[in-house]
């Protein structure tokens, strides 16, 4: 986290984790259902997908909440 003053919009680096955490779930579910070696290891792949999307998901929360505490002061 840099501490200088974010210019223009705090809510940029938010919307665009969300985005692409979003096309990286869309790329992975039509890629995983169509190739064959993905077929595999899916539920093992999905596991660790959900994983690593849950812990993109923490992170957005604490930026988001961390730009809120910088705004009040």
């Amino acid at each position: 986290m840099s501490t200088q003053k974010n210019e223009g919009n705090p809510y940029i680096g938010f919307i665009v984790l969300i985005l692409i955490a979003f096309t990286a779930y869309v790329i992975y579910t039509i890629y995983g259902y169509t190739i064959g070696f993905i077929k595999i290891s899916y539920s093992t792949l999905n596991y660790f997908f959900q994983l690593s999307l849950l812990s993109i998901l923490g992170l957005i929360l604490i930026y988001y909440f961390r730009v809120k505490e910088t705004e009040r002061k």
